[in-house]
């Protein structure tokens, strides 16, 4: 069946302010909303189409306006899991049939992760301000504050010492009154970031599809994910994958049984212990429940027949795989400060 795609890589903000927006005005929230709509571009079959809520100055044949009607005998295809998409699909008579959305919500949230699978030692789950006041005066600094839902490391509170919480302590207050959870982390030493990528049928069968490298900045944001032949690429790290997928059988089966079915990213890393100095694996950090930029970069090393593939969303300027700029309503030109690029390598020799 000939499939109709939607780049709704504004996934996690609709379910974290259960927005009911449509989507030509949600993804005006950011600019990367709008240019990221396009990645379809990058992995939809050559006789489907896109929908995207503006045409670019070189719009492709298979770009269709949200704003069209007569959508027929097409199966709607989201980057994420989204009720908005339900909406608009029930509207056309659009195929679109997602897993309950409080199921999609609760395995969406970092909570979820953090109760189904091996924890960061000291590592804590707080739902009021006195649990994280309490916390914050144990242990040792660096500490970390992390919002239930975040994007390419948004969503963080890096504190070096107890007095920098009063910077974030508002957003702490706000994050609660909203109704979430936070967790609290031991800050450690990041050795190797990494995801894997899994597709869950419908049957609850989860099919593993390939393992990335993932290089973030001091910060915790994402600058650049890494495909190749898994041994080479993970290196002296390899048995670390080895574990982790050995390690996510559980969670995996969990997911399926609680009803999710669907596009699956679990991001992982390799760190060094605080005190004790061990490298360690952390199996699951969180679970992406969506398409992702590990995922893209597998299909795209495969559509290239690259030895390895670098794929990067940063601000520089030069071509990338996305438009530079967008025109909406009244004319005003929107200029992106960010593009996608993906590049070949021979060899990767990083980790």
């Amino acid at each position: 069946m000939k499939k109709l795609h939607l780049g709704n890589v504004n996934f996690e903000w609709e379910l974290k302010t259960r927005s009911t927006l449509p989507f030509n005005q949600a993804f005006l929230v950011h600019p990367n909303f709008l240019q990221l709509q396009f990645l379809p571009l990058l992995y939809a079959d050559e006789n489907d189409d896109i929908l995207v809520t503006h045409l670019p100055q070189e719009p492709a044949p298979n770009l269709k306006l949200l704003a069209e009607t007569g959508f027929t005998d097409e199966k709607l295809e989201t980057w994420g899991w989204s009720q908005t998409a339900k909406t608009w699909a029930a509207k056309e008579g659009e195929i679109y049939e997602p897993p309950s959305f409080p199921i999609v919500r609760d395995v969406a949230s970092k909570v979820f992760s953090f109760t189904h699978s091996p924890t960061l030692p000291g590592a804590q789950l707080f739902h009021t301000l006195e649990e994280v006041e309490k916390w914050l005066k144990e242990g040792t600094y660096p500490k970390v504050l992390k919002t239930c839902y975040g994007l390419a490391g948004r969503g963080r509170f890096i504190l070096a010492i107890p007095e920098e919480f009063e910077r974030v302590r508002k957003n702490v207050i706000k994050n609660f009154e909203e109704g979430h959870a936070l967790i609290g982390e031991p800050w450690v030493q990041r050795l190797l970031d990494f995801s894997t990528q899994w597709m869950i049928s419908k049957e609850g069968d989860a099919t593993y599809l390939g393992a990335t490298i993932m290089e973030n900045k001091a910060s915790g944001q994402y600058e650049r994910t890494i495909a190749g032949e898994e041994e080479a690429l993970f290196g002296i790290h390899y048995r670390f994958l080895k574990d982790h997928l050995e390690m996510v059988k559980v969670p995996l089966a969990h997911l399926a049984k609680e009803g999710y079915f669907g596009p699956l990213g679990i991001d992982a890393m390799v760190y060094r212990h605080p005190t004790e100095m061990d490298e360690l694996l952390h199996p699951i950090v969180e679970l992406n429940v969506r398409k992702t930029m590990g995922w893209l970069a597998l299909i795209l090393r495969e559509k290239k027949k690259a030895p390895f593939l670098s794929l990067s969303y940063i601000s520089e300027g030069g071509p990338g795989l996305l438009p530079h700029e967008l025109f909406i309503e009244g004319g005003e030109k929107i200029s992106f400060r960010k593009q996608l690029k993906a590049d070949i390598l021979n060899e990767y020799g990083s980790v």
